[in-house]
């Protein structure tokens, strides 16, 4: 009711629409590009999504579709501010990890699945960032990135993959983490 509101013009449904996913279209920015930064791609963020919204036919979630919007405003942005290739940057998201109310808040733990998290590709992680942190299905990763949906899957099954082995192959970090888990409730 409220989307369909927001189409036929009504500033206020939009604002309402705005306020519900605004935090997290800028946390997604923020963790792309310097905080300030990031409050100028939203802003053109929500200037297209209002003069496209007429026209959104609904074949996706609102969600993801703003969260498309998003991504290629960022594109936009860093393309004008580098004057190069913005994908490379785009995909290089912030590996620091928000662990601040996790069991796993010891340091040398936190640096270990840094590290891991460092041997994706960009857009593996990028891949992963949005399943994991933004709950995206791999079809909705698809349409926010722009990818064949077999592309996205290929990624994340690849950074998955990717991610076993190195766990496999680090026997330290294995049994730091064992101790670990068995010390959880």
């Amino acid at each position: 009711m409220l989307l369909a509101t927001a189409r036929s013009g009504n500033r206020a449904a939009f604002d309402s629409l705005a306020e519900a996913y605004g935090p997290e279209l800028e946390r997604f920015l923020k963790a792309r590009t310097q905080a300030s930064e990031a409050e100028d791609v939203l802003q053109e963020v929500w200037i297209a999504a209002w003069q496209s919204l007429p026209t959104f036919d609904g074949k996706s979630q609102l969600r993801t579709w703003l969260f498309a919007i998003a991504a290629n405003k960022l594109k936009d942005h860093l393309r004008q501010r580098n004057r190069r290739a913005p994908e490379v940057e785009l995909l290089v998201v912030d590996r620091d990890l928000e662990l601040k109310e996790s069991p796993y808040r010891d340091a040398e733990v936190c640096e270990t699945l840094k590290g891991l998290l460092a041997k994706l590709t960009p857009k593996q992680y990028e891949v992963l960032s949005l399943y994991y942190r933004f709950g995206f299905t791999l079809p909705e990763i698809g349409s926010v990135l722009d990818r064949n949906v077999n592309t996205v899957k290929a990624q994340f099954y690849q950074a998955h993959a990717k991610l076993a082995d190195a766990i496999q192959g680090s026997s330290e970090w294995l049994a730091t983490f064992g101790q670990r888990a068995e010390a959880l409730p």
